[in-house]
């Protein structure tokens, strides 16, 4: 269960203000204009799914990519030249344009809070690696790690679409599903030890 996202920045850390609810537990977590969630009804659904053959990671709905992008660059995750427009900071982080001079910020972190097993138990975060999120070529500097395409992201919603935690989510972690139990676990990559086979014993923290 995916609880809420921290950002932090030049400007300090905050949590995000999301305007739609992403805490949802299962595919039935969905608000609709009819009860049985008819197709043609969704408005957006608020559970989580981490799926590895997804490139990036899609909020569950429109407003909410929007809340978490803007909320990154007034943080500070990034910073521009003093000459950047605001144009440009937008193609920036919604259209994957690439801005010549801009890097990213020595605090910059992106962490997600999932639930713990339990009440007694701590919440887990999991933080997003840096180049995963961020991208740089003799163009300059991209944001690839997450959706900004408003448009797409309006269409998926209303199709029971999730909070989809995919490929730069995963980058630089082990994560282990133990779907018999419905836990999953996370852990960074050691990477003096990265050609050898993963074990249970590597997940130090583990939530649900």
């Amino acid at each position: 269960q995916l609880l809420g996202v921290r950002i932090c920045g030049t400007h300090g850390c905050r949590q995000v203000a999301f305007p739609d609810d992403i805490s949802g537990r299962t595919e039935n977590d969905c608000v609709c204009s009819t009860a049985d969630c008819a197709p043609g009804t969704v408005n957006f659904c608020s559970f989580t799914v981490l799926d590895s053959g997804a490139d990036a990671i899609y909020m569950n709905s429109a407003a909410n990519a929007r809340a978490l992008l803007e909320a990154m660059d007034a943080a500070g995750l990034v910073q521009f030249p003093e000459a950047t427009s605001s144009a440009d900071r937008t193609g920036f982080w919604f259209n994957g344009s690439a801005v010549v001079g801009a890097a990213i910020a020595p605090q910059a972190a992106l962490e997600f809070l999932f639930a713990g097993l339990s009440s007694a138990e701590p919440d887990v975060q999991s933080a997003v690696a840096p180049d995963a999120l961020f991208q740089t070529s003799l163009q300059g500097l991209s944001q690839v790690g997450l959706s900004g395409n408003l448009d797409l992201l309006e269409q998926f919603q209303k199709s029971k679409f999730p909070t989809l935690l995919g490929g730069s989510f995963f980058k630089g972690k082990t994560i282990l599903f133990d779907r018999s139990r419905r836990r999953v676990g996370f852990a960074g990559v050691r990477h003096d030890l990265c050609r050898l086979p993963a074990a249970a014993t590597d997940i130090d923290q583990m939530g649900a």
